[in-house]
């Protein structure tokens, strides 16, 4: 077994038995990084094209499912396909401001929607994250970029006004590392959107929200890909003949994980919101836990 995957055994089987007893139950707002059916339960019929094995965006389980797993508690899911932080869905041509042609949610409207039922738990994990389908929508990046840090940390001070006392916000994706931007003129721009609007949206979070550094995290595997299992983290495993084996691909599509590195990422998810003392503490942003050749 390789040295990180042991790491990862021993830090998550003490994990598993530390967060017993506090943690009730794992609620997300969010896009399609972690919707786990609403979308393919609202939209009918699907799009001819559904990509996706199962109801959510991969080809099994996604980081926030694995989370929940690891606790052992239920998953509350509230993130849907498509979602812009705001008022509409990228999907159906919305914006963070108007909704589309079929009406679909953004983060924001799915929150202020379930928001007056929702009874806050304080032994609940919240997981607020979205932002990618925010830049797709056309608006200036500078605008479009300081609203969709606005709309989560909105979110986020509503959830601790109300009580949350564990709130997990995860930044973008480096952008350009996926298979739609790597290798491509514009590969350097998209890594840099995402560094921006990572770095407003730590900056502006409320100290003891807690940040994981989901572009880090994937700089920090890109780098070393076979210490986590990867052959292939350049090209989408979708649509290859010669993909027969999804769990050595990073990614399933143009810019969506496979659920192995969804996997990793949940098991991080878990670690990093059980950091209770704020700040954005270290463990968090960095993004990967104990460090690659560490026993612990």
């Amino acid at each position: 077994m390789r040295t990180a995957a042991k790491t990862l055994v021993l830090m998550f089987a003490a994990l598993t038995l530390s967060a017993q007893g506090w943690v009730s139950q794992v609620v997300v707002f969010g896009d399609s990084l972690s919707d786990t059916g609403n979308f393919h339960a609202t939209v009918d019929p699907l799009p001819e094209d559904w990509p996706y094995i199962g109801t959510g965006a991969s080809n099994g389980p996604l980081a926030v499912e694995k989370m929940a797993a690891i606790y052992g508690v239920p998953l509350v899911d509230f993130a849907f396909f498509g979602a812009t932080t705001g008022v509409g869905n990228e999907f159906d041509q919305g914006t963070q401001t108007t909704p589309g042609q079929l009406n679909l949610p953004g983060v924001t409207t799915i929150y202020q929607g379930v928001r007056p039922g929702l009874e806050i738990d304080p032994q609940a994990v919240y997981v607020v994250w979205a932002g990618p389908n925010d830049l797709r929508t056309n608006g200036p990046l500078p605008q479009t970029v300081a609203t969709a840090v606005t709309n989560l940390v909105v979110i986020v001070r509503d959830l601790e006004a109300a009580g949350a006392k564990h709130i997990l916000v995860p930044g973008l994706p480096d952008l350009g590392l996926t298979p739609q931007y790597a290798g491509t003129p514009e590969s350097a721009a998209a890594t840099a959107l995402s560094n921006g609007f990572n770095a407003l949206l730590m900056a502006s979070l409320p100290k003891k929200a807690n940040y994981f550094d989901t572009a880090g995290w994937m700089r920090q595997i890109f780098a070393d890909p076979g210490a986590y299992g990867f052959t292939n983290v350049t090209e989408p495993c979708l649509g290859l003949s010669l993909c027969t084996t999804p769990a050595t691909y990073f990614f399933w599509d143009t810019f969506h994980p496979t659920t192995a590195a969804h996997a990793l990422m949940g098991e991080l998810f878990a670690e990093c919101a059980q950091t209770r003392s704020g700040g954005h503490a270290a463990l968090c942003r960095a993004g990967l836990g104990p460090e690659k050749g560490k026993k612990k």
